[in-house]
């Protein structure tokens, strides 16, 4: 377990979910919702759409607060998503937080190895979002973070940002 400081999002910060079970995209939009989260949100089944979003974004200069990542995805998974993220220069400070089903440590490990800012096991709870984006009532709260594994697969090139 590593702990990770409150992500703190502006009023006009998106947030990028990259998940691929509807139920659990929903799930993460009503925790939002509960924690009184009303930032705009966008939506991504897959690793490769989530990719070309985020050069989109970055061509407009509005990249998102925040990324919540599925760990294990149809094609490329989170570790995936988290490789290319490292190897962007302009996306190394977004924060990501992988969601996973399951809570295996060496994913855990894994994800924090490559710069994952908190690993939570799914579904999230309005809770959860609390300690990952903050609470307005306790400002030096921590997120607690734990993670799984998978093992991750290379499908061709990915674009990158410059």
């Amino acid at each position: 377990m590593t702990k990770a400081p409150p992500i703190r999002l502006s009023p006009t910060d998106r947030i990028l979910i990259i998940e691929d079970n509807p139920d659990d995209s929903y799930l993460l939009v009503r925790a939002l919702a509960d924690a009184g989260i009303d930032n705009p949100i966008d939506s991504c089944e897959s690793i490769d759409l989530a990719i070309i979003l985020l050069c989109q974004m970055a061509q407009d200069e509005r990249l998102p607060g925040v990324i919540f990542c599925d760990l294990k995805l149809p094609g490329k998974t989170g570790f995936d998503f988290l490789e290319w993220r490292n190897a962007q220069t302009r996306l190394l400070s977004l924060p990501v937080v992988i969601t996973s089903g399951s809570a295996l440590s060496s994913d855990v490990q894994r994800a924090t190895r490559l710069g994952a800012h908190a690993y939570f096991v799914k579904p999230l709870t309005t809770d959860d979002v609390k300690v990952i984006l903050g609470d307005t009532d306790q400002e030096n709260e921590t997120a607690e973070v734990s993670a799984e594994q998978n093992t991750p697969r290379n499908e061709g090139v990915t674009p990158t940002i410059t």
